[in-house]
């Protein structure tokens, strides 16, 4: 039983790292339909910069993970104005294949600037939460409230305030939206700005868990990618639901099925989802005239 309840404990807490990154591909993916594979990358530049020169320097660690947060959006922004907007409208695939180039030579310059070898580096609060048999990382606890605390600024954000109802309404319908003068563009860019922000602060929690390298987000993103298709790619709840839903499967896979196994078993019970549900558990099917 305490097995049982520390396996579910630590599948919430890890799947909430899964939902920020899924987060950040997707709230870019439903403004411009473009998958940016260089998003993890991105995220990871920002982490070097800010747990490695920053804080080496005696910055402050909250001023920090905001500096790494905006240098990603900024990193962002650059890439969507060099390399993806003058691909104009429709080039997807050469989207794509861009963003995918741009994360091999990103990740080699950060291994050419801090090195191959991983580093350790202080979680953002050290020491443990003992509740009964169950012993919970504090870093682990604070990363969960940082991203449910994100999560529902986002949720407010899209609701509430005249640029997140036009970047959905730009989601919904990118002609509809220009014709009601909204400004593609500018939400366009946006959503690349917040897509960075996410993926950075993604990776500054996830570093403090494990170790800060330039694959640290490699076997992250199989798995944000695996949330994105369980949650369903047109759904920003559903893919938070997945994100938490794949943390389960992870820890659950891991602690009864094989260590070994883990992605396997996640990535095998997500295509037998897609298989019954193409769209996702949450996602809209596309509808098909005849």
């Amino acid at each position: 039983m305490i097995d049982f309840v520390s396996t579910l404990v630590s599948g919430v807490l890890t799947g909430a790292v899964w939902a920020l990154l899924a987060l950040a591909f997707v709230v870019v993916f439903r403004s411009t339909d473009v998958f940016n594979f260089a998003t993890p990358q991105v995220g990871v530049v920002a982490a070097f910069f800010a747990l490695v020169t920053l804080v080496g320097a005696g910055v402050p660690i909250v001023l920090a993970v905001l500096a790494a947060m905006a240098l990603a959006a900024v990193l962002s922004l650059a890439i969507e104005r060099v390399c993806i907007r003058p691909l104009g409208p429709g080039s997807l695939f050469a989207a794509v294949v861009v963003t995918f180039g741009l994360a091999i030579v990103l990740e080699a310059l950060i291994a050419e600037i801090w090195g191959h070898d991983p580093r350790r580096v202080e979680p953002l609060i050290a020491g443990n939460v003992v509740m009964g048999d169950v012993v919970i990382s504090k870093h682990k606890l604070l990363t969960f409230g940082i991203a449910v605390v994100v999560m529902i600024v986002m949720a407010l954000f899209f609701r509430l305030t005249r640029t997140g109802v036009a970047m959905l309404a730009a989601a919904a319908d990118d002609e509809a939206a220009r014709v009601v003068g909204i400004d593609t563009i500018r939400v366009g860019q946006y959503a690349w700005a917040m897509g960075g922000a996410l993926a950075a602060l993604a990776a500054v929690l996830l570093a403090g868990q494990t170790f800060l390298s330039a694959s640290l987000l490699a076997h992250a993103t199989v798995l944000a990618f695996a949330s994105m298709f369980l949650g369903g790619l047109t759904s920003m709840g559903g893919v938070v639901i997945g994100g938490f839903a794949i943390g389960l499967l992870e820890n659950f896979a891991s602690q009864y099925i094989s260590v070994g196994f883990t992605t396997t078993t996640v990535v095998l019970l997500v295509l037998v989802m897609l298989l019954l549900r193409p769209a996702g558990l949450f996602g809209a099917s596309a509808a098909v005239r005849v």
